[in-house]
């Protein structure tokens, strides 16, 4: 299995600047699957995974080039993407998968590919709150080899090393390219989620990747909570209840597959885990995702200045010794009686590299989206960022690695404005230099209400502080 050097005990909580991370390993020839750990993400807590094994060596390393070179010059996306049809334990060899996406630019999976399993979301929905005990940890990933595919069953080259549950996990085509040149005016972009699949802008290369445009899985990850419009109705202060009875519906996080997002059953100031909570009647606004940092509260409401505007969707916890491979949580919607209230913003979606080099003049990004603004209703929270996973054997040059959270969305006449999405998380392996790389991991500003906060977060002064900043760690491991 694959370990790289642990900065600061394995989660680096970024300030102003950069950490260097040091002594890490050239990744090639690496393992692609660890150890499965389990997590209770959100409280801090790391329990005993039920995953067993300590995986095999895929030896895929920086894959086999055989794609060549490839210069884009437009905005396109080169993953296709399927979802598991049916769970697949640890050992198993074959996933029955369905529909494949794919676009004029992604082909289809087929025989010697290499593809990325990830668990992007868990079967079932979350209760209202912090707690988020799963059966199978959110995020869990690895890599693997196609050696046959028959119509819907995939046959792998190597036994799994985690289980993956469906619905809520998906595999990706990851190109093997040798070089990758993404011009001033180019840009490779995720497929958003969809509840399915998307998500996830992944690459493999064997010599390196210039990028003058974009890697950008920006507002491509979990779903802000849609506006609703309902019936007036004032002086409600409950965590979960129905839509059309004065409770907003909540962003998309880690539990929302197959139900549980989008209708009229999972409104209510709650979060539930990264997802931000939905404004309270009357027009109070939604609050901001979590991700690697929790969102900001959503804005107080219309009647009496109260605060039940949405709670911060949490943080999501990173157990020592692993990685994992998550959308930020969408925002909270503000709550709506009049048809002008905003909907919550989207949350980063995954950016997956493993290249011996990457440089250029561009942008590294899976950024939040802001939430949208109210006029006579509350606003939606903003999204949190995502997860930029660099897999290098040198420091990167770009522009900037960006995964800050979405601002929550602007409100007028005392009614909620958004809270801000909650910052994500990079692993890099490779080193890092402010100078030629810098990392924006802060937290998105709370939506105003004619200037002011009106009680939606996080306050000016934390938006780099714990517990909305996003997370840096050296580890790269599964």
């Amino acid at each position: 299995m694959r370990r790289g050097t642990i900065v600061a005990g394995s989660i680096v909580a970024a300030v102003t600047g950069c950490a260097a991370l040091a002594g890490l390993d050239d990744p090639s020839p690496v393992s692609d699957v660890g150890d499965a750990a389990g997590l209770d993400v959100a409280t801090g807590d790391v329990a005993p995974g039920t995953d067993g094994g300590a995986g095999v060596d895929a030896n895929i390393g920086y894959g086999s080039g055989a794609e060549g070179a490839v210069v884009i010059t437009d905005k396109r996306n080169v993953n296709s993407y399927a979802p598991l049809a049916a769970s697949a334990a640890v050992g198993a060899t074959t996933l029955m998968i369905g529909n494949q996406t794919t676009t004029a630019t992604a082909r289809k999976i087929a025989a010697g590919d290499v593809i990325l399993i990830v668990q992007s979301a868990t079967p079932g929905v979350r209760p209202p709150g912090d707690a988020a005990a799963l059966d199978t940890p959110v995020g869990v990933w690895e890599l693997a080899v196609v050696v046959a595919l028959d119509n819907t069953l995939v046959t792998l080259a190597q036994p799994l090393a985690h289980r993956f549950d469906a619905p809520g996990a998906q595999i990706v085509r990851v190109p093997q390219t040798k070089t990758i040149e993404v011009t001033d005016s180019g840009a490779l972009v995720a497929q958003k989620w969809d509840g399915n699949i998307g998500g996830v802008l992944a690459l493999l290369a064997t010599d390196s990747i210039v990028v003058d445009g974009a890697l950008d899985s920006d507002s491509s990850g979990f779903r802000g909570g849609r506006a609703i419009d309902s019936e007036v109705v004032s002086g409600c202060n409950a965590g979960n209840g129905y839509v059309d009875a004065g409770f907003a519906p909540r962003g998309e996080g880690i539990g929302a597959v197959p139900a549980g997002y989008g209708d009229f059953f999972s409104g209510g100031r709650a979060n539930a885990a990264n997802g931000g909570g939905g404004g309270d009647c009357l027009n109070a606004g939604g609050a901001g995702g979590g991700n690697g940092g929790r969102g900001g509260v959503g804005g107080n409401s219309n009647d009496s200045n109260r605060s039940v505007g949405g709670n911060g969707g949490a943080a999501l916890n990173v157990p020592p010794g692993t990685s994992r491979l998550r959308f930020g949580g969408g925002g909270g919607a503000g709550d709506d009686n009049s048809s002008t209230a905003g909907s919550g913003g989207t949350g980063g979606g995954v950016l997956f590299v493993r290249a011996p080099s990457l440089s250029g003049i561009g942008d590294v990004r899976a950024r939040g989206g802001g939430g949208g603004g109210g006029a006579d209703d509350g606003s939606g929270g903003g999204g949190a960022g995502g997860t930029v996973w660099l897999d290098l054997a040198m420091p990167p040059v770009c522009k900037r690695i960006a995964v800050g959270g979405g601002k929550g969305g602007d409100s007028t006449g005392f009614t909620g404005p958004g809270g801000g999405g909650g910052g994500g998380v990079v692993f890099l392996r490779g080193g890092l230099s402010p100078t030629t790389c810098p990392v924006d991991f802060q937290a998105g500003g709370p939506g105003l209400c004619d200037g002011a906060a009106y009680g939606a977060g996080p306050p000016a002064d934390q938006r780099n502080q714990p517990p909305y900043i996003g997370l840096l760690s050296g580890d790269l491991s599964p």
